[in-house]
């Protein structure tokens, strides 16, 4: 199904300023561009939606595509899933076009330990790449090999709608996918968890009496699962009241067990777009808002970027919004390794806290501190419509961003006015100071301190009782996340691949196990 009718549908056309600088650079500051690609047809709209960056160098971004009459699309249709991995040197690797009939499209892309990669997002289509589709819209979620080629597909849902918006990966291969589904009530935040091979092995439903959907899905170091999303229910039991959108937050287990659940928000729209951990294990939310009042303390304008930093029961600790006279927009956080988080997404306003616009919206990336201070930020972009959808942190401690843009002046060249995927890379804000083995502290912080019982160079013993046991490869899943954003990863990079990834949990079980 997959990988025969994909493979001759590339549409590659680069219109860009490029910029090769490697690495951290000297004398750089954050949000200094040190690549600039535009990918795209000169008619038709492309725009880059989900990213994800791997240990060797290699980003691979998903979106969507409209391509032009110059495509002989064969099964495609009216919008299609569009998939690029290229490397570090920005050099396509492969590039694939799937999808059906209708309109289809990917939000989210994690890549997977062997090389491939997982995505998801919605599905209109009942042929080509599609199989079982249900109708109104589905979500779509699709395995791709290492050369970008379907491995399986699958088309989840009812007759009513449904969407996908992102998933994680877990250690054993399994996938955990989020979305929003009208297949119950009036529209509820879903969530599945799928195996390797796409078999469901629990799917669950949550919400009331209103719409609610899921934009946002994270592991977290105590092994549990996060959801970022909407509520417009009035009896949710912990979030009761709500009488417009608000943000909310989900918690539950591995099994989809709910342990808590909170809206937060005022009396006009509030939309959450992104959770992650930070580095001190408390969560923070981004969100745009309209709100003045409520949990909003301040609002500059139209829409607001909302930051807001939750304990790990879901407490409220700060909110801060961000913006000015126009629209302002946030789509996506990255964790900071000084305990604060990147942000991006785009802005139309010429003055509060983003002044220097280009010309209708800007691209807009930017970081704050634990405390919510705005650290840095800069409007990246031309005279026409720019926008960030992704941000991720490299090896390199600089900063990958996809989107779109449909500027052909300003930081941009060449033609882009129908609107081309964009991906940018800038200079972050990463002390990249050599590793050095006694620099590992407790993990998380407060956490065990890993030891080193065989003297390789690799901690093995991460729950820190002086041996390597069964329940190391626990511990280290658990504060995965956490020991990825440091700076010592090669001291757990069991399976010496030169980076750190989800197998070297697994290289650690058959190390240890007897």
């Amino acid at each position: 199904m997959g990988e025969s009718v994909v493979k001759g549908y590339h549409i590659i056309f680069v219109l860009c300023m490029l910029v090769l600088i490697p690495g951290t650079v000297l004398g750089a500051v954050p949000g200094d561009i040190l690549k600039n690609l535009a990918f795209g047809l000169p008619d038709g709209p492309e725009w880059g939606y989900g990213l994800d960056t791997s240990a060797d160098g290699n980003v691979t971004v998903c979106g969507v595509a409209y391509p032009d009459d110059s495509i002989d699309l064969g099964h495609l249709g009216n919008g299609d899933v569009w998939v690029i991995r290229f490397d570090k040197n920005s050099t396509v690797l492969w590039e694939k076009l799937i999808g059906g009939n209708e309109t289809d499209y990917a939000l989210s892309i994690r890549n997977l330990p062997d090389g491939g990669a997982a995505l998801i997002g919605t599905t209109g289509s009942f042929n080509g790449d599609v199989s079982d589709y249900h109708g109104n819209g589905d979500m779509w979620v699709v395995n791709l090999g290492p050369d970008g080629n379907i491995r399986w597909e699958r088309a989840l849902g009812e007759t009513n709608t449904d969407e996908g918006s992102d998933l994680v990966v877990l250690p054993d291969g399994h996938i955990i996918v989020c979305g929003y589904s009208m297949s119950s009530r009036t529209g509820d935040l879903w969530m599945l968890r799928l195996d390797s091979k796409g078999n469901i092995i629990w799917q669950r439903a949550y919400g009331s009496d209103g719409r609610d959907s899921g934009t946002s899905i994270i592991t977290t170091s105590d092994g549990s699962l996060v959801a970022c999303g909407n509520t417009n229910s009035t009896d949710n039991a912990t979030s009761p009241g709500t009488t417009s959108s608000d943000i909310w937050v989900l918690k539950t287990d591995l099994n989809g067990t709910p342990l808590w659940d909170y809206s937060y928000g005022g009396s006009s729209l509030d939309w959450g777009h992104s959770v992650i951990e930070l580095t001190s294990g408390d969560l923070m939310v981004a969100a745009v808002t309209a709100s003045s009042d409520g949990d909003v303390s301040n609002n500059h304008g139209a829409g607001d970027i909302w930051l807001l930093r939750l304990d790990p029961e879901g407490n409220l600790i700060w909110e801060k919004s961000f913006g000015g006279s126009f629209s302002d927009n946030v789509w996506k956080l990255e964790p900071a390794a000084g305990g604060g988080a990147y942000f991006v997404g785009d802005s139309y306003s010429v003055d509060g806290d983003f002044s220097g616009n280009h010309g209708e919206a800007d691209l807009v990336i930017g970081e704050v501190d634990e405390n919510g201070t705005l650290l840095w930020h800069r409007l990246i972009g031309g005279s026409s419509v720019d926008r960030g959808s992704w941000v991720g942190k490299t090896d390199t401690g600089t900063l990958m961003i996809t989107g779109m843009t449909a500027s052909s002046d300003g930081d941009l060249s060449g033609n882009h006015t129908s609107g081309d995927l964009w991906v940018l890379e800038v200079q972050g804000n990463e002390d990249k100071t050599p590793f050095n083995v006694l620099s590992i502290g407790p993990l998380g912080g407060d956490g065990p301190v890993p030891t080193d019982p065989d003297g390789d160079g690799k901690y093995e013993d991460l729950n820190g009782n002086g041996k390597m046991d069964l329940q190391d490869p626990t511990v280290f899943f658990q504060y995965f996340d956490w020991i990825s954003k440091q700076d010592f990863q090669s001291a757990f990079d069991f399976n010496e691949n030169g980076g750190l990834d989800l197998s070297d949990v697994q290289a650690l079980f058959a190390e240890i196990q007897p």
